[in-house]
């Protein structure tokens, strides 16, 4: 998002457009009037923040495909399962019932799936640490909705583009109108 002026009117331009000379892809430049987003941004908001119903539909659709916590029980349990192959593996071993080369083969083939699934683990840990708390997320709404609409009046639009990626709000724009705000 880059602001422009004309005639003491600003407008806003998207980024991808701003970045086209670098990327060499042709695009629209979308200019849309800055207070045009700002009104929108603010109607959205408060939509949301008055319809606790619409709030929770928002949230929840927010990267559905984003919830890493199945994937994480998932690797956990083949985790389990594994150990529990190289033990009776050992057992067998003990028993007598495996010939040692035979064991240290499997058993090396079962420890290098392990430390793939531990990388995995480790992984999926950090992914589902990391999500937004939905809660957090609707409190961090709650609060600056009403702030919202000045704050992006007064900002720079560096500021601005920032504050609205920490909300999580993207605002799409085709052809100079509005087509779409939502969480993300």
């Amino acid at each position: 998002m880059t602001r422009h002026t004309n005639r003491h009117v600003y407008y806003l331009r998207c980024a991808k457009h701003a970045r086209q000379s670098v990327t060499g892809q042709p695009c629209h430049a979308n200019y849309v009037k800055e207070s045009a987003v700002i009104a929108a941004i603010a109607a959205y908001l408060d939509d949301l923040i008055t319809n606790p119903a619409a709030l929770d539909q928002a949230l929840a659709t927010i990267n559905p495909s984003g919830d890493h916590r199945p994937d994480l029980a998932d690797v956990e349990t083949r985790l389990q399962q594994l150990e529990a192959r190289r033990e009776r593996l050992a057992l067998a071993l003990a028993a007598g019932d495996l010939d040692p080369q035979m064991y240290r083969k499997t058993d090396d083939v079962l420890i290098e799936d392990v430390v793939k699934l531990t990388r995995e683990q480790q992984r999926l840990h950090t992914l589902v640490a990391a999500a937004p708390d939905p809660e957090i997320r609707r409190q961090a709404l709650s609060s600056l909705a009403p702030l919202l609409p000045d704050l992006l009046t007064q900002a720079p639009p560096a500021q601005a583009r920032a504050l609205l990626q920490t909300l999580g709000l993207r605002v799409e724009v085709d052809s100079g109108a509005i087509t779409s705000i939502r969480l993300t």
